[in-house]
């Protein structure tokens, strides 16, 4: 199979990378505590995996969901208030993802056309800049020093950058964490 061209820019991924480095580790006797994906390593709480169990028996819960109900929207705009005490649409500002990495991976396609600029922190979450990459966005990465307590100091951004940007990712360096070279 050949690959569309626009892969040309991405190589082996950081995740593959270390899954190779653990491999090898382990196959040298070493124990290894693997921090990589930041996958859960312990399961559910027993009263979630109860519900989740009694879930699976529902018929109901057996078609497309084509649209998130009025109830799930409405119960994470509760949470976001109760936790964050933010005030958030149900109807127009939350929709259900099959996963964090979907969404960020997706978002740059909904916003951004072929050209656009993204201004993305470094270090990041690998698919930070690689959602926009595919969506064909250029990238300014934004270093995030130590000396700063790693917040971007938005005066290092260059002012014609900043004007020309459509989308920035604002996060923190965090476990996995992929720092450009």
């Amino acid at each position: 199979m050949q690959f569309a061209d626009r892969m040309k820019q991405f190589g082996q991924g950081i995740f593959a990378k270390l899954a190779e480095m653990k491999q090898q580790k382990v196959s040298e006797g070493t124990e290894v505590i693997d921090l990589s994906i930041g996958a859960p390593n312990i399961p559910p709480a027993p009263h979630i995996m109860k519900i989740l169990s009694d879930a699976c028996l529902d018929p109901a819960n057996y078609v497309y969901a084509i649209t998130d109900t009025t109830e799930i929207l409405q119960e994470v705009a509760d949470w976001y208030k109760r936790r964050y005490n933010v005030e958030l649409d149900a109807k127009s500002e939350i929709c259900s993802l099959l996963g964090s990495q979907e969404g960020l991976s997706h978002i740059a396609l909904t916003i951004q056309n072929t050209g656009d600029l993204t201004l993305v922190p470094d270090p990041c979450y690998p698919v930070f800049a690689d959602g926009p990459k595919i969506a064909g966005s250029n990238l300014f990465y934004m270093p995030q020093k130590s000396e700063n307590d790693y917040v971007i100091n938005l005066d290092d951004i260059p002012a014609d950058v900043a004007h020309r940007a459509k989308f920035m990712i604002v996060s923190y360096p965090n476990n996995p964490i992929f720092m450009r070279n």
